[in-house]
């Protein structure tokens, strides 16, 4: 049981990692192309500035997230183990 939580932990924050990587030329070219932000009001740089926020955040939040369910998966007791 404890080897199959083990893989599924690794797997997900596997896939986590590639789909952070994936996402980060498109992330890179929105925040290098001037061009694309210069008339634009300030309401469109604050949605700009939110979408890098959530680009970094989401991921860590995930990774936290993974880590907790495979604690708690493998700390989990038997229903006929008694306390």
């Amino acid at each position: 049981m404890a080897v199959i939580i083990i893989v599924k932990t690794i797997l997900a924050l596997l896939a986590i990692g590639v789909a952070s990587f994936t996402l980060t030329p498109v992330m890179y070219s929105l925040k290098e192309n001037p061009s694309l932000w210069t008339h634009c009001s300030s309401q469109c740089l604050q949605i700009r500035d939110n979408l890098y926020n959530i680009y970094f955040y989401i991921p860590v939040a995930l990774v936290g997230v993974v880590v907790l369910f495979a604690i708690m998966s493998a700390s989990r007791r038997a229903p006929d183990e008694v306390a």
